[in-house]
């Protein structure tokens, strides 16, 4: 009895770590997904809205969904609270939210890389550098989506495998 309850948790145990990690794949897609909406968002409210920033940032925050809106939200109240310099919130905000996120380090450079723009630079200039952050984006949401299809799959058979081994080696 207590044989087959070890067996049963360790089989349903490898099998949820399995799905976790296959589940990252998933996560990252939909989090560059809604990164691109929020710039494109962004884009509309700063560049032709001309919505003062912590008021950009916090309709953002309203439209997307979690963990990208804690982000937006955690930069509008930044804006509000400190006088720190537009560079130094964008980038302190993802940084700081980065364990919430299945984001990579090529996802990160990007948006680290578009923080030293934002508000620093005109208009024309504001909107290039956003586009260039959406072409990057864009071209790193289909790698995760091909790595999701590559990777998923594998992770969840990975998992109950691996517990199976386990199982086969107690008896």
């Amino acid at each position: 009895m207590v044989k087959t309850i070890a067996i049963v948790l360790i089989l349903t145990s490898s099998t949820l770590i399995g799905f976790l990690l296959a589940n990252r794949y998933g996560q990252r897609v939909k989090e560059l997904r809604l990164i691109y909406s929020a710039l494109k968002h962004f884009e509309t409210e700063i560049i032709y809205g001309l919505t003062p920033m912590p008021e950009a940032l916090r309709n953002i925050a309203k439209r997307m969904e979690s963990p990208i809106s804690n982000v937006y939200y955690e930069m509008s109240e930044k804006f509000s609270e400190h006088e720190l310099s537009t560079v130094d919130i964008w980038q302190t905000c993802w940084r700081d939210n980065r364990r919430h996120l299945a984001l990579t380090k090529r996802d990160y450079d990007i948006l680290m890389q578009l923080g030293y723009s934002i508000g620093q630079t005109d208009k024309e200039n504001q909107l290039k550098h956003i586009g260039i952050a959406l072409s990057y984006i864009q071209a790193e949401e289909e790698e995760a989506r091909h790595d999701q299809q590559k990777h998923e799959k594998m992770y969840k058979y990975l998992g109950f495998l691996m517990g199976l081994m386990v199982v086969i080696l107690m008896m």
